[in-house]
């Protein structure tokens, strides 16, 4: 209010915040309640409060509101969500909220133990959220986290891995999922880290508020983006050091697990939402089974011996052909593919044959020149107008023994180069189109081709929908990640072997269905 200059007003929608002299304070609320009528705003003094700043002005605070039923106090007040007042106010109000939410993660901690996917996205997504806004606005409450971070510690993480973990456990499922963590920050670390994020952030609207500027128009729009952006390059930057520094303290084996799942996309199926119409859902075992594959962890009551004769691991399963494990896994994101590339391309087409090839064509050695042979995918339409694009996927596991030596990269690059070198120039001569391999690895990562590929898609689905292009490649993603992530589940714990006893006895191979009598009634039929 322009009426009452020597008080600082904050205003944020109907909450009215003013600071200055008692004196001046009395005028200013008599001012507001003459004046807001007039524009709807209703002031009532028992909801108001009046923060004096020592035990002293107390009496000067009455004298002067004597005639206003206001609650008058030195020691401090709940002010949109954060707390104002004394070093032992803040005390008690931020000791106070910590507890119920300490109550709050113990709850979903019971729940975690049955829907250990549904739980996580809950945390992530909702209960962690609640004590932000607390943490941007208070200072020098980390310590009084303490309690939060040993129910989730002690009870919320183990309910969702099904296990006790390690500290440097703890610090891995602190880092963000695309570091190969779960996202499950320390509240006691990351309290000091959001204040300093929200003042350095706020710094020109602190600026606008205490010089009193009444036109938004006046904050430096510059000087806010390039603090948020210092910021983010500086958060990032402690990120990555946080995650090489984990790396070295891992053992080598391990630390390949964390470099695989800290590509992009393999951690698309921890972000979204469990939900079952779309396939994101998973059950607990599945879910369990999943963080154990992420981080290397063995994995209870797989069977000692395969099918197959050899001695099984989670390496083994992934690889051997018994069973059929591999072949659903691959045809699985063969479709996926497809019916993505259905939403803008057009003539797609799953396993299209390639034309013979003739005798007058010299193709690069090595080439594949078999009559009908058959590429995974094809369609028109992806790279420019009736361009005909042949697509074929390989799913290779990162952790096999032949490729342990190899670099990520270095497993991309060699798979790629041995697709081309099959079938590239084939498709370039003979069918007069463009070919790309679709190289995938079994932890969820993608190789250079392929991601391009899928940019590509994402950004013609994006124009056509007129979608923002990061959601419709974040969707591209899940949906190939899901697609990947549950036939490797499958593989897993998949049936493997000869079946024997009166299973065995129901071969519905050599039953003809139309000899079996349903049932009989009394016309005899």
């Amino acid at each position: 209010m322009k009426s009452s200059p020597d008080i600082k007003q904050v205003w944020y929608a109907d909450d009215a915040t003013g600071a200055g002299r008692i004196k001046h304070l009395k005028p200013f609320w008599d001012n507001l309640c003459k004046m807001g009528p007039s524009y709807g705003y209703f002031p009532k003094a028992a909801k108001s409060v009046l923060i004096v700043k020592s035990p002293e002005l107390l009496q000067e605070a009455k004298s002067f509101f004597a005639d206003v039923e206001i609650e008058i106090t030195c020691e401090g007040q709940r002010h949109l969500g954060a707390a104002i007042g004394t070093d032992n106010f803040k005390k008690q109000y931020v000791e106070s909220k910590v507890k119920k939410w300490v109550k709050d993660v113990e709850k979903l901690s019971v729940f975690a133990e049955d829907e250990p996917q549904a739980a996580l996205s809950a945390y992530s997504k909702g209960v962690s959220s609640r004590w932000q806004y607390l943490q941007r606005t208070v200072p020098d409450i980390s310590e009084m986290f303490r309690p939060m971070e040993v129910a989730i510690r002690n009870k919320f993480i183990p309910a969702l891995i099904g296990r006790p973990i390690s500290d440097l456990e703890r610090r891995i499922f602190a880092l963000p999922y695309r570091y190969g963590g779960l996202a499950i920050r320390n509240p006691v670390i990351m309290s000091e880290e959001e204040y300093r994020a929200s003042k350095t952030i706020t710094a020109e609207l602190t600026k606008s508020i205490v010089n009193q500027q009444k036109e938004i128009s006046s904050i430096n729009d510059v000087a806010v983006k390039l603090a948020k952006e210092k910021f983010r390059k500086g958060k990032e930057e402690k990120l990555k050091n946080n995650f090489e520094n984990i790396c070295k303290l891992l053992p080598e084996s391990d630390r390949r697990y964390l470099q695989t799942a800290a590509e992009k996309g393999a951690s698309a199926w921890l972000a979204v939402l469990p939900l079952q119409s779309l396939g994101y859902s998973l059950n607990k075992r599945e879910f369990q089974d999943a963080i154990r594959l992420r981080y290397g962890w063995d994995i209870p009551d797989m069977p000692r011996h395969c099918g197959c004769g050899k001695l099984n691991s989670v390496n083994h399963s992934l690889d051997c052909k018994l069973g059929g494990y591999t072949h659903i896994r691959h045809n699985k994101i063969r479709d996926t593919e497809a019916n993505i590339m259905q939403e803008v391309a057009f003539d797609v087409k799953i396993e299209p044959g390639l034309q013979t090839v003739s005798r007058n064509i010299k193709l690069t050695p090595g080439t594949k020149t078999e009559d009908n042979a058959r590429l995974d995918v094809s369609a028109r339409g992806i790279f420019s107008s009736h361009e005909l694009t042949f697509f074929d996927v390989r799913i290779s596991n990162p952790n096999a023994p032949s490729n342990r030596s190899l670099k990520l990269s270095g497993v991309y690059s060699k798979n790629e180069k041995e697709k081309m070198k099959a079938y590239g120039d084939r498709v370039l001569q003979v069918e007069k189109g463009s070919f790309v391999p679709l190289d995938y690895t079994t932890t969820g990562g993608m190789g250079p081709l392929c991601e391009k590929t899928h940019k590509r898609i994402a950004h013609l689905i994006s124009d056509k929908r007129n979608e923002r292009y990061s959601d419709v490649m974040n969707h591209i993603r899940t949906r190939l990640r899901f697609s990947l992530l549950k036939s490797i589940l499958v593989a897993i714990r998949g049936a493997r072997g000869k079946r024997t006893g009166k299973f065995a006895e129901q071969n519905l191979g050599n039953v003809s269905f139309n000899l079996i009598p349903y049932c009989r009634t009394y016309e005899g039929y």
